[in-house]
């Protein structure tokens, strides 16, 4: 099969966009490109009202988790100190209250724990806002992101080939 035999040569004319209407379509294309537009556009702005409730979800489910832990913390310290409907033996009430202490020292370490993992969240989800109002203050960070990325990049770059040289280099025996 001889390809020049077979297909019509590419004239300029023969190239255009994808979005580019056929001659007197026009209208209808536009159209469709904004309808299209709107309909990305709705998407976008469901998913974004989607994260936004999801982070308020979230930090809801922080704040009760950390409340939990310092209501169970309490509530075992009670149980240790608790009357008891028979009487018991002072070594088994004993018993009885230090694995109370322990428990509640348990549920107290990990409310600390959490609340240190999460000291930065209030702070993340307060830019978050901020860029979501002010898009520009996204872009300058994506810029910065960047620049920090390249820097570091051309850093391990510059020193990886220097160790490469010196490699290159290795003495005959």
């Amino acid at each position: 099969m001889k390809v020049d035999q077979e297909f019509l040569p590419l004239e300029e004319k023969d190239i255009r966009s994808m979005v580019e209407a056929e001659p007197g379509q026009e209208e209808e294309t536009e159209r469709f490109v904004t309808e299209t537009i709107c309909v990305e556009w709705g998407k976008s702005r469901a998913r974004a009202q989607r994260y936004q409730e999801e982070i308020q979800l979230v930090q809801e489910e922080m704040d009760r988790t950390l409340r939990f832990f310092v209501w169970k913390a309490a509530d075992w310290r009670s149980k240790g100190i608790a009357p008891r409907t028979k009487p018991i033996s002072t070594e088994y009430a004993e018993g009885l209250k230090a694995y109370a202490e322990r428990q509640a020292a348990l549920c107290k370490s990990l409310s600390n724990s959490f609340k240190s993992q999460w000291t930065g969240v209030p702070g993340l989800v307060k830019s978050a806002k901020e860029e979501m109002e002010q898009p520009e203050l996204f872009y300058q960070r994506k810029q910065r992101d960047y620049e920090r990325r390249n820097k570091k990049a051309n850093k391990i770059f510059t020193s990886g080939s220097n160790s490469v040289s010196s490699l290159s280099t290795v003495p005959e025996t």
